[in-house]
Order: structure tokens, then C-alpha cells, then sequence
């Protein structure tokens, strides 16, 4: 055999010895946010299943885009991301606050809150769906007390009270997490818990508030994929605030202090898929067929506490993480040019390009979710409505 082939062999073999020893490492995929000029529309997905319109619109994608969620008529029924029915389950007598709906993260549970305590004054408690069984669970029952809130509105009332649940979301290890607002001595004040999704105790991780009447309610919050963050919302009657939780101390930080006059106040909150800074959008969608060209529907906050819009374009509407939080799909509805209508994707607080329009120009796309953000999947799926709900349609963008 010639010398240098024989190096050449012994060259390939070392290197295949090496790899044993040191396995190469698995090449990392571009970001989202690096392909925003190539990607764009490769199939259109409409689903023509019954749904509830406008503000009662329950439609959820899986995190791997995989699976919808639409709740409707007292059920919960899951289908393919391709429209076929995979199994419905009836609610019977549970109630439901469409707001509150979220997927795990491996697509097996879904989990709700049973009523809107904040507006009706009554107990409400964490339920999850069991995709896989069919079956509901109440994690957090608590019998038939009067709810902690009736106090607010009649001092003299005597206890036992029952706690408020409220907010339940899942972290990237499917670890399940809510809001309560419970007797603290003799206060009422805002907490965190965990409780596993299959069932069991729920453990307190942070007091938030020890008095709700004097520093105001925790109403809605978000937590990092890591397990070890939250991101939640204080209300008063004079403003809101965001404020940062450490879980594992329950040390809390003021981050921001919402602008009553130009961010309004806190609609929905979500974190970045890489837990760096969380979206949220502003109670100014209740008007979104308003017509001020500088009002911001959305916003970004970084765990520093710096707040900017989430995209510097005129009338951008309503927002969705990309997958893996490197860039933001959002929705432009200008009234006064339509021409600017439809789906854009851009990196977070810049001007994006528009990838799609709706079959009616004048027509707004909009979340499946009032009032929380668009569905991004990992398989590069974006569920829409058009027209707040006449409408639901999915996209597939090539890059998966």
C-alpha cells in the first residue's frame, strides 16, 4: 500500500477514535430571527369545526404545532393540525374562562380556570383535561365555602372562605403553576403554588401580596421556561405594575409601572420562549377599531425592567413568540390604509416584513384567544382568525 494512503487511513481513523471519545456536537439550528427573509407561506390550513366568535373564541395550538384545542358548546375537542378530529370530551356542568386555557407542554393536559372570580365574585379553582383519558380534574377543590372575595363586598361575613385559583401555567418540564388569592392571618393576600398536572398537594412558592385590598391583586402572570422565574401583574384603581419573582427565594422586584395614558393597562402577559423578556398586551385592544396611528396594542420587558413596544409599526395589533423566542409574528389592522393589513414577522421591537393578508382586505387577523397573543408552533405553524372569528386558519412557513 502506498505511504500516502496508508496516512490517509490512519488520519480517518484517528479522527473516528476521537469522535468516540468526544462526540461531536449536534449543530445548532439557525434562529427564527436570522431567516425572517426566506420564510414564508408554504400551505394554508382552514378549519371549518364550530367555534364561539369574538371575545368567546377558545382555539389553542400545541407548543409543536401539532394539535388544536377548540373549545366550544360544552366541549373540549382536540384535532390534527391538518382539521381531523381526534377526540372530544364533555364539560357537563364545569364552567370555563376561555382566557385562561393552556396547553402543557407536551401536549397531554390542558389546563383551565372554572369561572372568572374577578368578575362574577365567586370560588374558582384549577381543572385540568387529561387529553390521553378524557377526564377532568378539579386540582384544586375546595368544597362548597364562599369565596375569599365575598368579604371585599360584606366585612361582616364569618369563615371559612374558599381561595380564589386563577392563572394556571405550565413551565418548559410541564410543572404546573397558579395564582391564588387567600386568607393570610387577617389579611387577604396574593400567593404562587405549584401542583403537579396528574394531581396532588399544591405547594406555596411565594407570598406576592400580603394585602390585596391595600397594594392591589395579582391578576395575571407568566412564568420562565426554566421553572425558576415569574413575571406577574399587580392591580390597583390608580395603576398596574409588573414585578419579577425569584421561585426559588420569593423575593419580588418592581420592573415596570405601567403608563395609564399610553400603555393603558395589562391584557395578557407571556414569556419569551428563552425566558429573557416577557410580551404583553395592552388593555387598549378592548378599542382596537380606534384610529390614533401612535397607540401601542404591545409591549416588551425585559427582567431589567426596560419597556418598549414590541414593534415600532403603525397599528401593530397582536403578537406571538416565534418558537424559540428569537423573533415576534404580529398582526397590522390600520384603518385608515388597509392596504397594510395582514400577517408580519420581525424581530422584537423593530418594523417587520408582511408574509400574508386575509381574504378580506378590511378585515383584521386576529388571536384564536382573546385576549392573549398568536399560537407560533415548533413545527413553524401560526394560527389565525380573520374577521374575529369567521374565520380560523393555519399557516405553515417553510424552514421545518
Amino acid at each position: 500500500m502506498p505511504f500516502p494512503r496508508l496516512l490517509r487511513t490512519l488520519s480517518c481513523l484517528s479522527l473516528l477514535s476521537l469522535a468516540a471519545v468526544f462526540p461531536l456536537a449536534a449543530q445548532e439550528p439557525e434562529p427564527v430571527g436570522a431567516q425572517l427573509d426566506e420564510l414564508h407561506v408554504v400551505e394554508t390550513v382552514d378549519y371549518d369545526f364550530e367555534h364561539g366568535g369574538g371575545s368567546l373564541l377558545s382555539v389553542l395550538l400545541s407548543a409543536d404545532g401539532e394539535q388544536l384545542l377548540n373549545v366550544n358548546r360544552g366541549e373540549f375537542c382536540v384535532y390534527t393540525a391538518a382539521g381531523a378530529e381526534v377526540s372530544c370530551a364533555g364539560l357537563q356542568e364545569i364552567r370555563y374562562d376561555p382566557a385562561s386555557l393552556r396547553w402543557s407542554p407536551d401536549g397531554r393536559y390542558v389546563a383551565f380556570v372554572d369561572d372568572r372570580p374577578f368578575i362574577n365574585f365567586r370560588d374558582s379553582d384549577i381543572w385540568v383535561l387529561d387529553t390521553q383519558t378524557g377526564i377532568f380534574t378539579n386540582l384544586t377543590d375546595d368544597g362548597d365555602l364562599p369565596s375569599i372575595l365575598d368579604t371585599i363586598v360584606n366585612d361582616d361575613l364569618v369563615g371559612p372562605f374558599a381561595p380564589i385559583d386563577l392563572a394556571p401555567r405550565f413551565s418548559a418540564d410541564g410543572q404546573l403553576y397558579f395564582l391564588r388569592i387567600e386568607q393570610i392571618g387577617t389579611e387577604i393576600g396574593g400567593t404562587l403554588y405549584r401542583i403537579p398536572a396528574s394531581g396532588g398537594s399544591a405547594e406555596q412558592l411565594a407570598v406576592l401580596t400580603p394585602n390585596v385590598r391595600g397594594d392591589g391583586y395579582p391578576y395575571d402572570w407568566d412564568i420562565a421556561p426554566d421553572g425558576q422565574t415569574g413575571v406577574y401583574v399587580i392591580g390597583t384603581s390608580r395603576q398596574d405594575t409588573l414585578r419579577r419573582v425569584d421561585l426559588a427565594t420569593g423575593n419580588t422586584v418592581l420592573l415596570h409601572t405601567i403608563d395609564r395614558e399610553t400603555e393603558v393597562g395589562v391584557a395578557s402577559i407571556e414569556f419569551s420562549p428563552r425566558g429573557d423578556v416577557v410580551l404583553w398586551h395592552s388593555q387598549a385592544l378592548a378599542r382596537l377599531r380606534g384610529s390614533d396611528e401612535g397607540i401601542r396594542y404591545a409591549f416588551l420587558t425585559t427582567l431589567n425592567g426596560e419597556t418598549f413596544p414590541a414593534s415600532t409599526a403603525p397599528f401593530a395589533t397582536y403578537f406571538g413568540w416565534s418558537f424559540d423566542g428569537t423573533a415576534l409574528a404580529y398582526t397590522v389592522y390600520d384603518p385608515q390604509n388597509p392596504d397594510r393589513n395582514g400577517l408580519y414577522l420581525g424581530l422584537p421591537g423593530k418594523e417587520g416584513l408582511r408574509i400574508a393578508t386575509a381574504d378580506d382586505p378590511e378585515a383584521p387577523l386576529t388571536s384564536t384567544r382573546f385576549p392573549v397573543g398568536m399560537f407560533w408552533g415548533a413545527n413553524n405553524t401560526i394560527l389565525l382568525a380573520e374577521g374575529f372569528g369567521q374565520r380560523l386558519f393555519a399557516l405553515r412557513l417553510n424552514g421545518t
